[in-house]
This record gives C-alpha cells, structure tokens and sequence, in this order.
C-alpha cells in the first residue's frame, strides 16, 4: 500500500509507523513555524516604529533644550547690554564735568569702546533671536511629525496585537492536532522528536536523496543508507542527528 505524504510517496511497508505519524506532526510544526514567523515579523515591525517614536522624541527634546540654552544666553546678553546702555549713559554725563582735554579724549575712548560693545551684542543678540525662530519652527515641524507617527504606532499595536492574538489561536488549535497524533506514537519517539525540533524547526524528519541527508547536505555511509531504505527502522543522520527516510522516487 502506498501512502501520499505533501509532495512525497512512502511504501508503508517501508516506513516505520511512528516516523509516518511524525511527518504528519511535522507538517503542523511547519506551519507553526511560519505562523511564530509571522508573528515576530509583526513585532519587528512595531518595534521599528516604536524606534522611530523614540528618534523623533529625543529629537523634539533635544530642540527645546536647544531653545532654553538660547533663552538663557539671550538673557545673560540682554543684562550686559542693559549695563552697557547705562555705562554709556554715565560716560555721556561725565563728559559734562571733565576740565581738560586729557580727561575728555579719555571719556571718549571709554564712550566708543562702550558703543562698539553695545554694537556687538546687539547683533549677537538679532542672531539669537533669530536662531530662536527657526528653532521654534523646527519644533512645530517635529513636534507635527511626532504626533503622526504615534498615530501610526497606536494603530500599527492594536492591529498587530490582535493579528498576533488571532495567530496564537491558531497555533494553540495546532498543538491541539498535534497531540491527537501524538497518542499512536511512541512517548520516547516523541520526546526525540521535540528535542530535534527545538533546533532544527520543522525539519526533524528528512529525506535521504543521492545518498545525502536533505537535512545537513552531508553524505552518509553506504550501511547508513541501505538501512534507510530497505528497512522500516528509525534511522537518525550521523551528521545532523535528525530521523531520515527514503521516498520511493529520490525525483519527487
């Protein structure tokens, strides 16, 4: 009698009777594999905007950091103007009361030293504020883009949240199969098998093809392979350790 097998023909005869009932648990664990595939490619991709979030929030705090640090030196510059203002305004009346020319060409210099000043940071201080503007209008534009991609973030986590739900359930129905199959295998067959599955993903159980394992690709010894395919015995690669089997045609 021949059994059909996914895209493989196996003579029963030929195949031992837990190694068939596994290939059929390792067709569930395949598709478990892709479904805990899929759900990691949808936390990647909520853990991508989530960066994204964080980027674009350290950079709005970095903005208003920015803004405070021109703040405090547009402050600091607004009081030595204030000084220089004043200072210029008591050189302006001292110049009243001076007797000779000595003490006035000497005011004077005090007084173009005093505007020079003032002049310097009044400009230093036209660029701050400048610089405050178009800071300011940075945070608005990052502040615009922020509020978007959380948006999206709270969109994309919900709706991944529940994807990630539904394809939990239907890993759980799957395991459920599973253990259905399990109950005409034997208990130390399984054990093996799920130890090999940790690693190996869906791929426990392998075909010999031109003499190699499609397991490792490795080759393995004539006696290993006569064994694999003309007796029904559990048969484990000496390479990778995972169960082979040999279909009928090493074509299919």
């Amino acid at each position: 009698m021949i059994v059909c097998l996914g895209n493989t023909l196996l003579k029963e005869a030929m195949l031992n009777k837990d190694v068939q009932e596994l290939l059929k648990v390792q067709k569930l664990d395949k598709e478990i594999v892709k479904l805990n595939g899929e759900i990691e490619k949808s936390q990647k991709k909520a853990e991508e905007k989530e960066t994204k979030v964080k980027v674009q929030t350290n950079n709005v705090e970095t903005l208003r950091k920015e803004i405070e640090e021109l703040l405090e030196d547009k402050k600091f510059k607004d009081e030595l103007l204030n000084e220089s203002v004043e200072n210029l305004k008591k050189l302006e009346e001292k110049t009243k009361s001076v007797t000779t020319e000595k003490q006035f060409s000497a005011i004077n210099t005090e007084i173009e030293i005093s505007k020079t000043n003032e002049d310097m940071l009044e400009e230093k201080l036209l660029s701050i504020i400048g610089s405050i503007e178009e800071k300011k209008k940075s945070v608005q534009e990052a502040e615009a883009s922020l509020n978007s991609a959380q948006k999206e973030m709270d969109t994309l986590k919900q709706t991944t949240g529940g994807n990630i739900n539904q394809i939990k359930k239907n890993i759980n129905e799957i395991e459920k199969r599973k253990k259905i199959l399990y109950k005409d295998i034997d208990v130390k067959i399984i054990k093996g098998y799920e130890e090999l599955n940790r690693w190996t993903k869906g791929t426990s159980i392998v075909p010999v093809k031109q003499g190699a394992c499609y397991g490792c690709f490795m080759k393995i010894t004539p006696q290993t392979f006569t064994t694999v395919k003309e007796t029904n015995e559990i048969v484990f690669c000496p390479n990778c350790g995972r169960i082979l089997y040999y279909p009928e045609n090493e074509e299919e």
